[in-house]
Formats: C-alpha cells, structure tokens, sequence
C-alpha cells in the first residue's frame, strides 16, 4: 500500500501538481519492479467524501490490504486532508478519477473502484477494473476480493510461462540431438563423396 499525500504535511496548503505527481508515481513504479517490491500496480478510485477513505485509514484495513498484496502488488490511492482550502486537492481527485474512468473500458462507470495495471517500459497497460460498492460495510470485503482475484491470475500466468519454458527445456535435448546427428550424417555423406 502506498499513499500519496495530496497536501504537505508541513503547512497543509501543498499539493502536488499534477506533473509532479505523475513524475513521482512513475518514478515509484519503476523502482518497486527493480527492487522486486512489485510486479504490478493498482490504484483505489474513489471520491475524496467517500467511505472508503475512513476504510484506508484504518490501521487494521490498511495492513490486511498491504499483507495481502505483498510483493506482487503495489496499491496506490490519493490520501487527502479534510480542509476547507483543498480546491487543488479536490481538482487532483477529479482529474485522477476522470483519467482512470475514461481509460477503463471494462463497464466501470463510476467510482468507487480498483484498477489493477502492469508498468512496461514507462507505459500503463493491461488494465484490468473491479468495482467496489461504496458502503462502509462492504469497502474492505470488495478490495480483498479483487486483490485476491488478481493475485490469482497472476500466478495462473507465472504458471502457464513456467509451463511452457519446462516444455521448451524438455523438447531442446531431442532438438539439439536431431541436429547435431542431421549435421554429422551430412559430414559423413559429404566425406564418401
């Protein structure tokens, strides 16, 4: 888990800009997958007023939700100040959410929601959306599920790749062998010539 403060803890009145802020999330991301800290990302749209915030602060949600993406997942969301001089905080939230809604095209139609994405070569792809209702009894359920959800398929397709590089170790002795025995019979057939 990983917040993002929208205001300075010094004079509350800091927000990130937006380059600012997107510099830091990529610089983030690239340097969770060298570490090994994560193999993909994902990011909790919800609105600033949202029952969800009260969710992310609570220190037992936000550890089971951190245990739980471990090394596989690293989990973004905005953490803002309740402040009546948040305009730009509140303009941060609209813009993010705005982006992650227009880039999601899984039937995701408002917020709240999780989107899970890979980081490739400084690009976002492989989206991938569950929607969390916006209760404050089912806030915690909906994004261990989803969580649980991706980490599963993560490990079907670590499995399938592990799978078909095991099949290619297996098949490359037969191969290296059939060549090697195709250019010795070709050496033996040139030399009676």
């Amino acid at each position: 888990m990983n917040p993002i403060f929208t205001i300075s803890n010094t004079n509350n009145l800091n927000g990130y800009s937006y380059d600012e802020f997107t510099s830091q999330f990529e610089k983030i991301c690239e340097d969770h997958i060298d570490t090994g800290r994560a193999k993909k990302f994902a990011f909790i749209v919800y609105d600033f007023h949202s029952p969800i915030k009260k969710i992310l602060q609570d220190m037992g949600a936000f550890v089971e939700l951190d245990r739980l993406s471990g090394k596989n997942i690293t989990i973004f969301y905005l953490d803002g100040q309740l402040n009546k001089k948040v305009n730009k905080q509140n303009k941060l939230y609209e813009n993010l959410n705005q982006i992650f809604l227009s880039i999601t095209d899984q039937n995701i139609k408002k917020i709240p929601f999780i989107v899970f994405f890979d980081f490739i070569d400084g690009d976002i792809e492989n989206f991938v959306c569950y929607s969390v209702r916006d209760d404050y009894k089912f806030i915690l359920h909906d994004l261990t599920k989803a969580i649980s959800k991706e980490l599963l398929t993560m490990n079907d397709q670590s499995e399938k790749k592990t799978s078909i590089i095991q099949s290619l170790i297996k098949e490359t002795p037969k191969i290296l062998y059939t060549e090697f025995i195709k250019l010795v019979l070709k050496d033996i057939i040139e030399i009676k010539k």
